[in-house]
């Protein structure tokens, strides 16, 4: 190897050591610098990972940070989002500023911010934008819905739009709480027909159901119904009870066919 190309090549192992060096070094001094560069006035740099935010009373508008500017009957928030800054109670926002909300007679303020800001005190419901008496007639009295009229009647009683009527129960029934229906239930082993309450006649072997279907009875485990009587099941041979007890079916490995259980 000649001279010439023995200095060409120390010189370029040198440069690329050197090269690895300023690769290995310098980049995150540069970084670190470009970083701190990045940093806008009224910031700092977050805790966790890269990057920075905003000073308490100020907010990001693209990459700086400007004071944010609190109007009036408002404070400033702890959220990075919206404006920054809340109205005080009894305050709305409306168009950028903090309005008092408009109290009618006979309503308090919410201290909910969504929704209109007020409520009707007890015993008044809103008409149109105003808190409006709440009529209770007799034999009736104030209740929590406001949706609706805002009065029930009492026990004994059913509304009838606008006053309460009483509730005429006939015999072997009691009074329901219930609004709806007539006010009234029949006792047990009793139904309704009619307006009245008439006695569920039960066949031999069966028992009332209060489940509120049907005729209100069942036959009992082992006997079926049949045209409203309860007749005893005939077990053929290799059969058994169902689960339920109504019916009949058979033993493994007998199928069934017609009355009979056999060996298909």
């Amino acid at each position: 190897m000649s001279n010439k190309t023995q200095i060409c090549y120390k010189l370029f192992i040198s440069t690329f050591i050197l090269v690895l060096i300023n690769f290995q070094i310098f980049p995150q001094s540069i970084k670190a610098q470009q970083n701190n560069r990045e940093i806008p006035a009224y910031a700092e740099k977050n805790a966790y990972g890269e990057g920075w935010r905003c000073l308490s009373g100020y907010r990001q508008i693209e990459n700086r940070c400007e004071a944010i500017q609190v109007p009036d009957n408002a404070y400033l928030s702890n959220s990075s989002f919206n404006f920054g800054w809340e109205c005080i109670h009894g305050y709305r926002e409306k168009s950028g500023v903090c309005v008092a909300i408009e109290v009618p007679q006979n309503a308090y303020i919410e201290a909910s911010r969504y929704g209109k800001g007020w409520s009707c005190n007890q015993g008044f419901r809103e008409i149109s934008e105003e808190c409006v008496a709440i009529i209770v007639p007799e034999n009736g009295y104030l209740s929590q819905d406001i949706y609706d009229t805002g009065w029930k009647c009492d026990r004994g009683y059913r509304s009838d739009g606008t006053s309460c009527i009483e509730v005429i129960a006939p015999a072997n029934s009691y009074l329901s709480n219930s609004a709806l229906g007539n006010g009234w239930v029949c006792n047990r082993g009793y139904r309704e027909k009619d307006g009245k309450c008439s006695a569920i006649e039960v066949p031999l072997n069966g028992f009332l159901d209060d489940s509120g279907r049907g005729n209100g009875w069942k036959c009992e485990r082992g006997y079926q119904n049949n045209k409203n009587q309860c007749d005893l099941i005939k077990l053929p041979a290799n059969a058994h009870l169902n689960y339920r007890g109504n019916d009949w079916e058979c033993n493994d490995p007998f199928r069934k066919n017609g009355n009979q259980c056999l060996l298909m």
